[in-house]
């Protein structure tokens, strides 16, 4: 019976320290990805595209709670504020997820990476990406857009054709 007790008492020791263990790991992987963000600008990147998007949402909200221009325009401004405010922990849950889903070791690599002056270029030409992709995804859809209008203008036309 006492060594039952010893064995027990040994199991708990050792499932203790291997949480302690655990927490640790798991508080530098957090802190990695906070600073992972960091030298990714991500709060630069979400701070630009939320000032993109503000009047976008405005314009959508406005023309349908019928606002007036000036309400739209300082709708745009609220809008634009409740994405600054909540840009902190949008970061935070980002760097989340990169501590969750990447171990230390692939943290550490990639901070290492990204202060080389190659990862500075990645960072930079991630930037001129972004803006290239966005053009890019706006000709191919304006270019679906005509495509499939086309189609819909064949299939009504064999349609009217066929009832004739």
């Amino acid at each position: 019976m006492r060594m039952k007790a010893i064995l027990a008492a040994a199991a708990f020791a050792l499932a203790s320290v291997g949480s302690g263990q655990a927490a640790a790991q798991d508080a530098a992987r957090a802190e990695l990805a906070r600073e992972l963000m960091g030298i990714m600008q991500i709060e630069t990147l979400l701070s630009e595209l939320f000032t993109q998007m503000a009047p976008m949402a405005a314009t959508g909200m406005a023309r349908d709670l019928s606002l007036s221009p000036s309400q739209e325009a300082r709708l745009g401004e609220l809008i634009a504020e409740e994405f600054r405010a909540a840009t902190p922990g949008m970061v935070e849950e980002m760097a989340r997820v990169y501590s969750e889903r990447m171990s230390e070791e692939q943290l550490r690599e990639t901070v290492a990476f990204l202060r080389t002056p190659s990862g500075a270029s990645f960072i930079e030409t991630q930037f001129l990406a972004q803006e290239e992709l966005e053009r890019i995804g706006a000709m191919a859809g304006m270019r679906a857009g005509l495509q499939a209008l086309t189609r819909l203008q064949a299939e009504m036309s064999a349609r009217q054709s066929e009832r004739m």
